[in-house]
């Protein structure tokens, strides 16, 4: 198990990229678990803005740009951070 922490403190850009593309493949398959989060999120003023002025594409929208940000953050962190 100390491996795996290792590794991921070691190779952390690899890991936020991933979550990019968990976020854009979740949004553009309609992933229930991705855009309609529960627990304290399902209550934000934030998530609850969103669906009120775009609706549910509106939050696919900006969840795929969220998550090609996390992508080019990812990239940036991995030619920069060495």
């Amino acid at each position: 198990m100390e491996n795996i922490f290792e590794f991921l403190k070691a190779h952390y850009q690899w890991v936020v990229i991933g979550f990019g593309l968990l976020e854009i493949i979740g949004s553009l398959l309609d992933w229930d678990w991705v855009l309609e989060p529960s627990g304290k999120m399902k209550n934000s003023f934030i998530f609850s803005a969103i669906m009120d002025k775009w609706g549910r594409k509106g939050l696919k929208g900006i969840s795929i740009f969220f998550g090609v940000m996390l992508i080019i953050c990812g990239v940036v962190l991995l030619i920069f951070g060495k």
